[in-house]
This record gives C-alpha cells, sequence and structure tokens, in this order.
C-alpha cells in the first residue's frame, strides 16, 4: 500500500498520530528524524511506512549517508 491509497481520514489520523508521537520524544529531551518510505520507493516489495529516529547533536547521522 503507498500513502496515496489512504483515505483522508487516514491520512489525518497520521498526522495526528505523527505529533503525538513528537510531542512525547519532545517531552523526553528527545529531538526526532522523520523518515517516510512510500511503497517500493526505498525498498522493492515493501509498503508505506514510516521512522522515528531519536536523534542527538553529534550523533553523526548524516555523516553516514
Amino acid at each position: 500500500m503507498s500513502f496515496q491509497e489512504l483515505t483522508q481520514d487516514e491520512k489525518l489520523d497520521l498526522l495526528a498520530c505523527q505529533e503525538e508521537l513528537l510531542n512525547l520524544f519532545k517531552a523526553m529531551g528527545r529531538d526526532i528524524t522523520l523518515a517516510i518510505n512510500n511503497a517500493g520507493l526505498m525498498d522493492q516489495g515493501t509498503h508505506f511506512h514510516q521512522h522515528f529516529i531519536p536523534r542527538e547533536k553529534s550523533d553523526g547521522f548524516w555523516e553516514s549517508i
């Protein structure tokens, strides 16, 4: 399934869930990178999904890409 196949209500629910999770991480003092993969964009045969990646200023995340 791709993002485009979600209904408008599902998209709104997803956005509300993202906001809630981001607020929870913020309350814990954590910064987050939110990465979204749509259908087979990144991985063949996969589906729409997202990753919440906890971050720290000197974690080297961008140097590994």
